[in-house]
């Protein structure tokens, strides 16, 4: 199994906010609670505090990747009859 593609990253909006700085989800941040009852920011940031989110090409190579090693997994799981 080959290892997953890395993920790039460009600046970008918050997804849940809009904010497009970490100074600026301090007041536009609207957390939100996972499985586990943690609470947290939907957003990343990078080193200088502004909002970063995966390439469109990289969620695409992402999911490709994925989807190959669905399929080579399913193929040896065929039942024989």
């Amino acid at each position: 199994m080959t290892r997953a593609p890395a993920i790039k990253y460009e600046r970008g909006p918050c997804p849940q906010c809009g904010a497009e700085t970490d100074t600026q989800a301090e007041t536009m941040c609207k957390q939100t609670c996972d499985q586990t009852g943690e609470w947290s920011c939907a957003g990343e940031f990078d080193r200088n505090g502004h909002s970063i989110r995966p390439t469109a090409a990289s969620v695409a190579n992402l999911d490709a990747w994925i989807d190959r090693h669905m399929a080579a997994l399913d193929a040896r799981e065929k039942p024989k009859v």
